[in-house]
């Protein structure tokens, strides 16, 4: 089943591996990006000037190349972001990141794999019969391996033999299959020189590429007739072979494996492979299954009671890992369409509750980017991008079917094939934008911010124009759109007039929505300082009195600011106390009069300035009684005292207190008599009928009382009435009628 390795050759191989050739450690050397197929991008790498980004479109660039197909096809990216990729038009293109030709180089025959890229500087592909290194830089062969005769630069003999299997690389080895007549082979050549190292012989075809273990140590293949092989990957001796089952089929009948595809080794070295299976030899379901370095199978997909999903159906192509502990695959179901599904790797159980599904099949490996994004492509020309919780992320539509396993380039770009005779190499971008902000970002203010255009690898795609709308939440920004990018960035002017907290900004491309970016919450603090206010506006106080202040600034927005701002206060009559703060206690003079309270808030070199009214005067003096009415005696009467009334007065001091007026206060009267007109509480004598006013003075306060003097009622006049039963009697008061009195008499 394989050729024998001369031991002088074990022991040369073995002397050289120091200084063997792997492939390039950037970029997208191989299929499914690495020599265990895993299919996830490995960033690393500068990529050369990119082309220009044209808006709403992903397509960086197209360049048609005469299409790839089959379920190992695909492109090779390297660390500088050029494309290899060999041509069922049996040609091996270099592509440039702008979409130019770099090189092309003829083969014996229409290719069907993708190649792989050294760290040698060689690119390994295979058409037909021969198998070819070929210098990476310039594009000129190296030399050719003849799979009919097994010579290194000699002409093949037309066989019938074609290599099938995009190669891997590793330890100075170079490993890909091929189909010979009815069995398929695995080789294993010098790298260097092309040599054969050696082959093994499968039991069946195999459209499957090898992989290799993590250590490089064990290779796996899959055949066409249901067998996974183990071969160690030195000699090419059978570590073991299996037809892996359906645990679902197994339960119910006789399970057999029909077709396997390429496999994908996981870190812990799973292997994980898609194929076809048979229930009795009759019934064809399509299915995954997963073994462990051993062969001892681990899992298989689907379960029982969801087998029926897969009646049918195919996974012609390997699955990619992801970080996550996750896998994605493409499937083409028995009525037409296709779905990418995502399993667990630790138990096979799918991720999402319904696979992604499209309206034609798929058939390729898909390639996992950004943050878990699977790339892939169906055989309608729908070419998708989906996130790991199973949504679309974006969806184009190429020129026709997608046959080929994508790349993600050094830079996050996507490089997939179509696969018609006129069919293009595609360089697909999805723009992700990322911001920079000053913290803390002042409201009210034209604030300078940055807008990055960045792709999946967080580099700039240097050739997005713009512009892009901008929106923010919950508070809005201005303006709604921003300029032109240059280098992959804008700066620019926003505004944000309302301070708040968890604000985010987002930019979206206009014409594609897919392509957006959210900025992380940020705290939009009040803008510079523009005014303050003083509450209250004015106050009216006695003498001493007191009145508490408070101020606040504000931006020009009217957002209040609450730090970097201090407070001075001034009066112009008076004291306030703190001089410092955001508010304060005024105290009035003793001396009446209108006075001016100032606040002046202070903002690095910025101020502004508020001021309240404050009218101080005197409290009047309180005059006990008030009022008061006296009786004036009669004057035709009897002799008696004239009618009096003592007078006091109180004034309020400091803080409120009441205190009555002393010995030195002033009393007058508008007439009558005073007891004493220099006292504390003299006695006022009317001088008869009328209304007086009674004033006192002290310390500048004055009060009144007023007091009214009536005389006492006479009687002015009795007479009998007509008959001597009545009689009438007038009473007069202060000279004025008051009353008639009439009393009967019995």
């Amino acid at each position: 089943m394989r050729r024998a390795v001369p031991a002088i050759l074990l022991v040369l191989l073995l002397a050289g591996q120091a200084g063997a050739q792997n492939l390039a450690s950037s970029g997208w050397p191989a299929l499914g990006q690495d020599d265990q197929r895993q299919g996830q991008a490995g960033w690393g790498g500068t990529p050369d000037q990119k082309a220009s980004y044209p808006p709403g479109s992903p397509v960086l660039w197209s360049y048609p190349m005469g299409g790839l197909s089959g379920p190992t096809a695909g492109e090779a990216v390297g660390p500088h972001g050029t494309t290899y990729v060999a041509s069922q038009n049996g040609t091996l293109y270099a592509v440039g990141v702008q979409g130019q030709e770099k090189w092309s180089f003829p083969l014996d025959a229409p290719a069907a794999t993708a190649p792989a890229l050294g760290d040698n500087g060689l690119v390994y592909a295979g058409a037909g019969d021969t198998f070819y290194a070929v210098a990476a830089a310039s594009g000129k062969e190296q030399w050719s391996f003849c799979l009919d005769n097994g010579k290194v630069d000699e002409p093949c003999k037309g066989k019938g033999w074609s290599v099938v299997g995009s190669p891997a690389l590793a330890g100075g080895t170079v490993y890909f299959t091929a189909n010979g007549g009815k069995k398929g082979y695995v080789f294993a050549l010098n790298a260097a020189t092309g040599a054969e190292d050696w082959q093994y012989r499968l039991k069946d075809t195999t459209q499957s590429a090898p992989a290799l273990s993590p250590g490089g140590g064990t290779l796996y293949v899959g055949d066409q007739g249901g067998y996974l092989y183990a071969l160690d990957a030195l000699d090419g001796s059978l570590s073991w072979h299996k037809q892996p089952c359906l645990k679902a089929l197994k339960a119910i009948g006789v399970c057999l494996a029909t077709a396997l595809a390429t496999p994908a080794v996981g870190p812990r070295g799973n292997v994980y492979v898609g194929g076809e299976f048979e229930l009795l030899r009759l019934v064809p379901f399509g299915g995954v299954v997963s073994v462990d370095p051993s062969g001892g199978q681990r899992w298989s997909y689907p379960r029982l009671l969801s087998l029926l999903s897969t009646l049918g159906a195919s996974f012609p192509a390997a699955p990619a890992l992801t970080s996550s502990g996750s896998l994605y695959i493409g499937e083409s179901t028995l009525t037409g369409g296709g779905a990418l599904l995502s399993l667990s790797r630790s138990d096979g159980d799918p991720n999402w509750s319904h696979a992604y599904a499209t309206s034609n099949p798929v058939e390729s490996a898909p390639a996992v980017g950004e943050h878990g994004a699977a790339y892939f492509g169906d055989t309608g020309g729908a070419f998708y991008a989906v996130s790991p919780s199973g949504s679309l992320l974006w969806q184009y539509q190429l020129d026709s079917a997608v046959r080929d396993a994508p790349a993600v380039g050094p830079d996050g770009t996507v490089y997939v094939a179509t696969s018609a005779a006129s069919g293009s190499l595609y360089a697909l971008q999805q723009v992700h934008f990322t911001f920079a902000l000053p913290q803390p970002f002042p409201a009210c203010s034209q604030v300078s911010i940055t807008v990055y255009a960045d792709n999946p690898a967080g580099g700039a795609v240097l050739g997005y124009a713009g512009p892009a709308s901008l929106t923010g939440s919950p508070q809005s920004v201005t303006p709604s759109v921003t300029g032109g990018f240059t280098g992959g960035a804008w700066t620019g002017p926003v505004q944000i007039a309302t301070a708040t907290t968890g604000e985010t900004l987002t930019a979206t491309d206009p014409g594609n929505p897919a392509y957006t970016g959210q900025s992380a919450p940020f705290t939009v603090v009040a803008g510079p300082l523009a005014s303050v206010s003083i509450s209250p506006t004015s106050a009216s106080l006695a003498e001493g009195q007191s009145q508490a202040f408070a101020a606040q600034a504000y931006d020009g927005c009217g957002n209040a600011i609450t730090a970097g701002v201090s407070y001075a206060w001034s009066a112009t009559g008076g004291t306030v106390s703190p001089a410092t703060g955001s508010s304060t206690t005024y105290t009035a003079p003793d001396v009446p009069g209108t006075y001016t309270v100032t606040v002046t808030a202070i903002q690095g070199t910025r101020t502004a300035q508020a001021q309240a009214t404050v009218t101080v005067s005197s409290s009047p003096l309180a005059v006990s009684p008030p009022s008061a009415v006296l009786a004036v005696p009669l004057s035709q009467g009897a002799a008696a005292a004239p009618a009096a009334q003592q007078f006091t007065a109180t004034y309020v001091g400091k803080g409120g207190q009441v205190g009555n007026v002393g010995p030195t206060a002033q009393w007058t009267a508008s007439a009558g008599t005073l007891s004493c007109t220099t006292c504390a509480a003299p006695v006022f004598t009317p001088p008869g009928p009328g209304s007086y006013t009674v004033t006192c003075t002290y310390r500048g306060l004055t009060g009144q009382a007023t007091v009214q003097a009536v005389q006492a009622v006479r009687m002015v006049d009795a007479s009998a009435a007509a008959g001597p039963s009545s009689l009438v009697a007038q009473l007069e008061q202060d000279g004025t009628l008051v009353r008639v009195l009439t009393w009967l008499l019995h």
